[in-house]
């Protein structure tokens, strides 16, 4: 049986939307999917999610959003250690 995890696929459809040009489809559920991982207490699944909010947002010119999204995806990153997201900003 294989196990999947709701936040992946909320996610992946988040960033499909974002990639297909629909930032506002996008952000739904990117922001639904980080409240699962906030639930879960998932700082890599939260670190992630923040740092594809703060594209999202800069695309839709929300600069200063989109800033606060990157700052605690940075931060997320720093405590799971991981070198790709704090390498993306």
């Amino acid at each position: 049986m294989i196990k999947i995890k709701i936040e992946r696929i909320i996610f992946n459809i988040g960033v499909f939307f974002c990639h297909h040009f629909l930032y506002n489809f996008g952000v739904f559920f990117l922001k639904i999917d980080l409240y699962l991982c906030n639930r879960k207490n998932n700082l890599f699944c939260r670190a992630l999610c923040n740092f594809q909010l703060g594209n999202a947002y800069s695309y839709l010119s929300k600069y200063d959003i989109a800033i606060t999204f990157f700052k605690k995806a940075k931060n997320l990153s720093k405590k799971v250690s991981d070198k790709f997201i704090e390498a993306g900003i």
